[in-house]
């Protein structure tokens, strides 16, 4: 939807998108103060139609503003590798070395483990039921469980992993590392 042909009618939409009252927005559009107007021209089909636009405008620049992606993360934690493992001298602004930064094995440690979590290499697995609760069962009553808790998605199968036969439920929650 374009901007609305009666600029008074569009500087209220914008200014009612910015947050504030109907009306206050009634008198900076131009008109003179009126509650009753001023509430009846916000209900309005075409002024509810323009702030709607208008707020997904900002919400769409936000996000892109704000956007944390994948990428960033991985760079960030592949900094802090750097850093904490002393493999960069400690820098200013100005990339001129001020000192060294001190060996940190956790994070190091912390920063890879993440990295791989997010490349999939890493895969969460949860227990499911309580000891024993499977011990009685056969393959097949096995195999129907697995599928059931599959489907209802509580088996705790990451992507990339396959429930089988051969594969009973976890009993344990561990971190499992996936090759490539």
């Amino acid at each position: 939807m374009p901007a609305l042909k009666n600029l008074k009618w569009e500087r209220f939409a914008q200014e009612l998108a910015k947050g504030k009252t109907a009306d206050e927005v009634y008198q900076l559009a131009g008109y003179r103060e009126n509650r009753e107007n001023a509430v009846r021209l916000k209900a309005n089909e075409s002024i509810q139609a323009r702030v709607n636009q208008l707020h997904t405008r900002i919400a769409e620049r936000t996000v892109e503003k704000t956007a944390v992606t994948r990428e960033w993360i991985i760079n960030e934690l592949v900094k802090n590798v750097a850093k904490a493992s002393q493999q960069r001298r400690a820098t200013n602004d100005d990339g001129e070395e001020v000192g060294e930064f001190k060996y940190q094995g956790n994070v190091v440690n912390k920063a890879l483990e993440l990295i791989a979590r997010i490349e999939g290499h890493m895969v969460d697995r949860k227990e499911v039921g309580k000891p024993g609760d499977f011990a009685d069962m056969t393959d097949d009553e096995l195999d129907a469980q697995i599928e059931e808790l599959i489907s209802r998605g509580k088996a705790g199968v990451g992507e990339g992993t396959q429930a089988t036969a051969a594969m009973p439920p976890p009993r344990a929650t561990t971190a499992v590392i996936r090759s490539r």
